[in-house]
């Protein structure tokens, strides 16, 4: 398994990054490659919500269910799935400090089979891939047109 961990102090309350987080439409502007994320439950996100999410990684696209699993609001969202023997979590652990919010990402990857061999490869993609994610999350929290 491979784990990508990351954190930053935002300048707004843990609601308002929770809230952000957990509007679908959101996760395509966050993570990059991610070019769809689309609800298969009605409503707004929950625990037990599931969403087709579609990445393009290395230039193929690559689609898969993932289901919240965690969902403790202005606290902590777990969000994971997998596909083709690879399965991947995001937790977000929301903490207010010094008048805004710590926010700690961990982004687990464990593969199964023969691509247990790659596991290696795979963290080092992810890295690539989601290294500057809370920097990402950052700019749009932080932008007017928000």
């Amino acid at each position: 398994m491979g784990t990508l961990r990351r954190s930053t102090v935002l300048p707004c309350a843990p609601e308002v990054v929770f809230a952000f987080l957990t509007v679908p439409e959101n996760a395509r502007r966050v993570m990059r490659g991610v070019t769809r994320f689309e609800p298969l439950d009605p409503g707004p996100m929950r625990l037990g919500s599931r969403f087709l999410q579609t990445r393009v990684v290395r230039g193929v696209p690559a689609s898969a269910e993932v289901e919240v699993v965690a969902f403790e609001p202005a606290r902590r969202l777990v969000i994971a799935g997998g596909a083709r023997g690879v399965d991947v979590r995001f937790e977000y652990r929301l903490t207010p400090e010094r008048g805004g919010t710590r926010v700690d990402m961990a982004c687990e990857v464990a593969a199964s089979g023969a691509l247990r061999l790659f596991t290696p490869l795979i963290a080092a993609l992810v890295e690539r891939e989601e290294g500057e994610h809370l920097e990402r999350l950052a700019q749009l929290l932080l932008s007017p047109a928000r």
